[in-house]
């Protein structure tokens, strides 16, 4: 996992919520990497690749298995 702050995907798909998160961490998924951010306020997270794609991450056997989502979806609930 890297710990370095990536905000380059939130920057092209969400740049106005930028000042709401916390960039977290960056695992990679089947060669993907993919960056998670947590708002400051709802708590929860969004997870975006670097073309701005969004995904649900779970973690099984310690690796994350990520599964692409409507980024409308994802920013729905980030909100929630």
């Amino acid at each position: 996992m890297d710990t370095k702050p990536n905000w380059g995907p939130a920057k092209l798909s969400v740049p106005d919520l930028l000042p709401d998160l916390m960039c977290m961490e960056t695992v990679t998924s089947d060669g993907v990497e993919i960056t998670r951010y947590k708002h400051i306020d709802t708590r929860r997270s969004i997870h975006l690749d670097a073309n701005g794609t969004a995904y649900n991450v779970e973690f099984r056997d310690g690796a994350p298995l990520a599964t692409k989502i409507p980024l409308a979806d994802a920013v729905s609930y980030l909100r929630s």
